[in-house]
């Protein structure tokens, strides 16, 4: 009921102003302390280089809060949202994170050598080297084909293309799933529609880093409060029998040098690791009953100076490059 109450006052107050913008700016935005700052910093760069531009400030949405979906983040549920607000009077949308940069200027100039009556969508194409577990090893027999957007550099769709995707998603019988790995990803294949869609125009103003003329740039990530202790980080690794000499030397030989505190729980006892046997025989799919219990023995033997605890897999790798700065990594974000 609040998201509908919510939604209609936003479709009220856009019909009243009689709003006409060439770009839509929806900021794909979280309500948590910083990354909220951070998202209204952007939107008041935004309005400073349209007034500095002598234009009108550009519609802003904050994505958590003006379009309350679970899955806000994802993009796909605001697509009917913004075309019930905006079918008759924008040309673009722009999708930015929080931490993308924009130089307005830049940005109408690169928009403006497309059509927008026409089904597109741009952004700085990436693909993959090879196939990927959080891709579902899509495209595996030649995984560069498929190109998807760095979101982080922004994704600019045509009202044309909007208006062709939310007639789609009314279309549908079934609800859009609520789980989501890769934003960027999963709505590229959406939006290919198995060959029967649009692929994405890379646009070369939509950068990964600075540069004189970009119309986008992904910031660095910004740590969001002081760093915890390593010490005070307990990781707790999943693994079974078959994967003892495959993945566990992977994992024992980066990352889990950096660390304090480490255990791995298996299906089997083996001391050459060690690992613990809590006696839940390993699955293929699922593995809740592994997981609680893994809790459950944590929780008996924790001591005060644990403060998070991170469970990983044995084929998880903790951020990339140094392995040490990964873990330094995972102590910013806790």
């Amino acid at each position: 009921m609040e998201i509908i109450v919510s939604f209609l006052l936003v479709l009220i107050t856009v019909s009243r102003l009689g709003i006409a913008k060439d770009i839509v700016i929806i900021i794909l935005s979280q309500p948590n302390e910083h990354h909220l700052k951070v998202a209204e910093n952007l939107k008041k760069e935004l309005n400073e280089q349209a007034e500095s531009l002598q234009q009108e400030k550009p519609v802003v949405y904050f994505s958590h809060k003006d379009f309350p979906h679970v899955g806000h983040w994802t993009i796909l549920p605001l697509i009917p949202q913004l075309y019930a607000l905006h079918k008759d009077n924008t040309s673009w949308f722009f999708f930015a994170e929080d931490r993308t940069k924009v130089n307005l200027a830049n940005l109408r100039k690169a928009l403006s050598k497309y059509d927008s009556n026409k089904p597109l969508w741009l952004g700085h194409s990436l693909h993959d080297m090879e196939a990927t577990i959080i891709h579902h090893f899509a495209f595996y027999d030649n995984p560069n084909q498929f190109k998807f957007p760095n979101p982080a550099s922004g994704i600019a769709v045509s009202a044309n293309l909007l208006k062709r995707l939310a007639d789609r998603l009314a279309q549908q019988n079934t609800p859009q799933s609520d789980f989501g790995i890769d934003n960027a990803h999963e709505f590229a294949l959406f939006v290919w529609d198995k060959g029967l869609g649009e692929v994405l125009t890379n646009e070369p103003t939509f950068c990964i880093t600075q540069y004189k003329d970009c119309a986008t740039y992904a910031q660095p990530f910004q740590q969001c409060g002081e760093l915890v202790e390593t010490e005070s980080i307990y990781f707790a690794v999943k693994t079974c029998a078959k994967f003892h000499k495959e993945r566990v030397p992977v994992v024992q030989k980066t990352w889990a040098k950096h660390v304090a505190t480490i255990e791995f729980f298996s299906d089997t006892t083996d001391n050459s690791i060690p690992t613990i046997n809590l006696g839940i025989p390993n699955t293929e799919q699922g593995h809740c009953a592994k997981t609680l219990a893994i809790f459950h023995h944590i929780r008996k033997k924790i001591t005060p100076q644990i403060k998070w605890i991170v469970l990983a897999d044995d084929d998880t790798i903790l951020g990339y490059g140094i392995p040490f700065t990964s873990v330094k990594r995972m102590a910013s974000l806790v």
